[in-house]
């Protein structure tokens, strides 16, 4: 290889590690997807080069896009064109009856509370901002008043607050929480999902005597 088609296969690993590293997060659909379109690019790239047949940095990225392209057919065929609800994993033990929790979805605003922007939801796992890392599930919203019937056990996860970690302002708001617990709620057969406790009622916080999940 020249030292040219060296910088440019060195060039495309770096784009390819941007683009994997970038997508961890991202359901393997929309991961297979990304990484097609990176081939697709490529390929075009080297046959604008007009690269030779056996081109390392072109055989690779054929080699991507027919492994993408094999995963989600696979994908596909194994849905069987079902559309399933999401959950997340059934939890080793759960209360029989649960108990009905009700939403506080309200943060610190000095030393007030108003009502969050975005409203509550269960989570496949008991992780903060979920919104940004695809682990909502969707239908679950519920805003202050709200409730969920029922939450069946409780876990320790990432640390949540309902206060401002940036400045002072909220320090002394009574209302101020942060916590690692949460709630794993059933919904119904097909839905299990975490809320965090702090955007639980005070009254329904501290775990309520449940299962570890």
């Amino acid at each position: 290889m020249s030292k040219k088609e060296i910088y440019a296969f060195a060039a495309a690993l770096v784009a390819a590690a941007s683009v994997v590293f970038t997508a961890v997060g991202l359901p393997l659909a929309n991961l297979c997807i990304g990484l097609a379109i990176l081939a697709i690019i490529v390929l075009i790239w080297r046959r604008l080069e007009r690269a030779k047949p056996l081109d390392p940095i072109q055989m690779a990225a054929a080699a991507v896009l027919l492994v993408s392209v094999a995963v989600l057919f696979v994908s596909a065929i194994s849905d069987g064109g079902k559309e399933e609800k999401l959950s997340a994993p059934d939890p080793q033990h759960e209360a029989s009856p649960g108990k009905v929790i009700r939403v506080y979805n309200k943060v610190t605003s000095g030393l007030k509370m108003r009502e969050d922007t975005n409203p509550v939801t269960l989570t496949t796992k008991p992780a903060a901002f979920c919104g940004a890392r695809n682990c909502v599930i969707p239908g679950t919203n519920r805003e202050t008043g709200g409730t969920y019937d029922a939450a069946v056990c409780q876990r320790k996860g990432e640390e949540i607050t309902n206060g401002d970690d940036t400045r002072k302002v909220d320090d002394n708001n009574p209302g101020l929480f942060t916590s690692r617990r949460y709630y794993g709620v059933r919904l119904d057969e097909d839905t299990f999902g975490y809320v965090s406790e702090v955007w639980i009622d005070p009254k329904d916080r501290g775990g309520l005597g449940l299962p570890t999940c």
